[in-house]
C-alpha cells in the first residue's frame, strides 16, 4: 500500500510540474493570475498576416513564460476567460494586460458583459515592468524561435473605470494595440488577477417576519389574543422583503 501511495504521489507531481499553470496559478511577477482571456477572434481586420491564427493561440494561452506575439498595428482582439467564470469587481484590480517588451506600448482596451454587451474602450499604456519572458515570438511570417529575454512591459486594470450596468459580469476582453516605438506591439496574453471577486456581489435585504391570526372573525392585528379552543384558527404571513 505505501509503494501504490509513493506511485500515485509521483505521478500527481509529475502533471502538475507540466504546467506553469500548478494548483490554478500563473505568475507574471510580482503579479498572480488565477485565469486568462483565451479562444481570441478578430472582430476588427488589420493590415494582412498570414498567421493570425498562430498569433491568436499564442496570446490565448497560459503559459506567460513563452509565447509571445509580434502583431501588426491595426489588429483587434476579442476573447474570454478561460475558467469561462463570470468576473465582477471588487478592491483594486482585477485585469494585468502583458506585453513582450518596450515601454512605449499602448492599447484600446474594452470589456466583454454576460448581458451580451461590451464596454467602451479605454486607452492603456503599458509602463509597468515585471518579471522577464524568454521564448518565442509568433509573428505574420511564421514562429521566430529565439529565446528572448525581455522585461515584459505590464500595466494593470480596474473593472471599476468602465460603466457596468448593475448585475453584470466581466466574461472577456477586448483589445488592440495602438501605439509602439518599436515598429510592432508584441502582446503577451490578458491576466484575471488572484483574488478577483467571481460571483456577483449581493447586498443584504431587509427582512420584516411577521404572522397574524384570526380567531373567530377576530384578528390578532387587532389586539386578539387567543379564543375558544374548539374555533378554527386561520394564520396569514404577513412577513416583507425589502431591497436595500
Amino acid at each position: 500500500m505505501k509503494n501504490l501511495f509513493s506511485v500515485a504521489f509521483i505521478f500527481v507531481l509529475a502533471i502538475a510540474l507540466q504546467s506553469n499553470q500548478v494548483f490554478g496559478q500563473i505568475t507574471v511577477g510580482p503579479y498572480t493570475g488565477i485565469d486568462f482571456a483565451t479562444d481570441y477572434t478578430n472582430p476588427d481586420e488589420g493590415p494582412a498576416c498570414g498567421t493570425i491564427a498562430e498569433i491568436n493561440a499564442a496570446i490565448g494561452d497560459d503559459n506567460f513564460i513563452d509565447g509571445a506575439a509580434e502583431v501588426p498595428l491595426g489588429w483587434s482582439f476579442s476573447g474570454t476567460w478561460d475558467s469561462g467564470a463570470i468576473y465582477y469587481d471588487g478592491a483594486g484590480d482585477e485585469v494585468l494586460l502583458v506585453s513582450l517588451h518596450t515601454y512605449t506600448e499602448s492599447w484600446q482596451v474594452a470589456l466583454r458583459l454576460s448581458d451580451g454587451t461590451t464596454t467602451a474602450s479605454l486607452p492603456y499604456d503599458l509602463t509597468i515592468e515585471t518579471s522577464n519572458a524568454t521564448g518565442t515570438l509568433a509573428t505574420c511570417g511564421g514562429i521566430v524561435p529565439g529565446p528572448f529575454d525581455y522585461e515584459r512591459p505590464s500595466q494593470l486594470l480596474d473593472f471599476a473605470d468602465y460603466t457596468i450596468p448593475d448585475g453584470e459580469g466581466v466574461i472577456g476582453i477586448v483589445f488592440e494595440p495602438f501605439a509602439d516605438g518599436a515598429a510592432n506591439p508584441d502582446p503577451h496574453g490578458v491576466l484575471i488577477l488572484e483574488g478577483t471577486v467571481s460571483e456577483s456581489p449581493c447586498d443584504d435585504v431587509v427582512i420584516d417576519a411577521g404572522i397574524e391570526f384570526i380567531v373567530a372573525d377576530e384578528s390578532s392585528e387587532d389586539g386578539a389574543t387567543g379564543g375558544c379552543i374548539a374555533s378554527e384558527v386561520q394564520f396569514n404571513d404577513l412577513s416583507t422583503v425589502t431591497d436595500p
